[in-house]
């Protein structure tokens, strides 16, 4: 796999492009595109990676990711239950779609720096979340003047609720890459996501990345600001907090699941990035989702 340039094809007539996925499950390529992208996950889990930032994506997330922002979603094949187990309704458009002259009026300052903030990507949630995806999914059934007008309303309550909209990454943009450096991660975080719950050595994926072990672990920091081992844990992690949502596995069958060796370890490190221990992370969910069914993941 290798870093892709996507070309986005929208009618010939019309200046957004809107894809309705149905699948049997997430597998696009590492891939940057000059439009802007919201995507809506109906169904489905797995990894996401928007530029360098690694999370979980679950049905019902929706995420806006900025021009040239390199991402994929991904999940493993042996999660599907069906051929249209992962479905998703995506909508792509170029920033100055609507004209240069539309963020030169005082109305529309929000919206640019809307777009700005995409740069290092954003998950929406709350009531902003259900309004969009209302009329996301309004946008994949009409076209022409429709289309366009659902669009401004779109950007109009995404723009006004920036405390529901949320920068993904840490840092104001993230880490651009060049196309060879960006094939060589694209390598290691596949196979990351592939074979996580296994034991991994550095060597193995600075083999696969075509480097040394010394000269991957190196590039690996510089990419990411954070060590292989990092990402590896934080992996093992997202998927420890899935098996706590979804099963009824005790504590110790999912840290040996998820590729921990140590219970203490997986208790230390869980606790490390998640701020709760696994045992009390389980209940706050339960008691979340009793609360209100459609919860986001804590």
């Amino acid at each position: 796999m290798k870093l892709e340039f996507e070309q986005i094809r929208s009618s010939s007539h019309e200046s957004l492009a809107v894809s309705v996925g149905c699948r049997r499950h997430f597998n696009g390529p590492y891939h940057f595109h000059p439009e802007l992208e919201l995507t809506y996950i109906e169904h489905g889990h797995g990894t996401r990676l928007v530029g360098s930032h690694l999370s979980h994506f679950e049905s019902g997330n929706l995420a806006l990711i900025g021009s040239n922002v390199p991402h994929y979603y991904a999940n493993d094949l042996n999660d599907s239950r069906g051929h249209d187990w992962a479905r998703s309704i995506v909508l792509q458009f170029h920033a100055n779609c609507l004209g240069e002259a539309f963020f030169l009026m005082p109305e529309t300052q929000s919206v640019a720096q809307l777009f700005t903030r995409a740069q290092c990507g954003l998950n929406i949630i709350g009531a902003t979340k259900h309004t969009v995806v209302g009329k996301l999914k309004q946008v994949a059934q009409v076209s022409g003047y429709q289309r366009l007008m659902i669009f401004l309303e779109i950007l109009g309550v995404l723009s006004q609720t920036p405390e529901e909209v949320q920068s993904l990454a840490q840092d104001q943009q993230s880490r651009r890459m060049t196309e060879y450096e960006a094939i060589r991660m694209d390598k290691a975080f596949r196979y990351l996501n592939t074979h996580s719950r296994e034991v991994i050595y550095l060597k193995d994926v600075a083999r696969i990345a075509g480097m040394t072990a010394s000269s991957f672990s190196r590039f690996y920091k510089q990419m990411t600001g954070k060590s292989f081992q990092h990402t590896l844990i934080e992996i093992r992690l997202l998927d420890a907090c899935q098996e706590l949502m979804a099963t009824d596995h005790s504590i110790s069958e999912v840290c040996f699941a998820t590729g921990f060796n140590n219970l203490s370890n997986f208790n230390r490190q869980f606790k490390r990035v998640k701020g709760i221990s696994p045992k009390v992370f389980r209940a706050k969910w339960r008691h979340k989702q009793a609360a209100s069914p459609d919860s986001s993941p804590l």
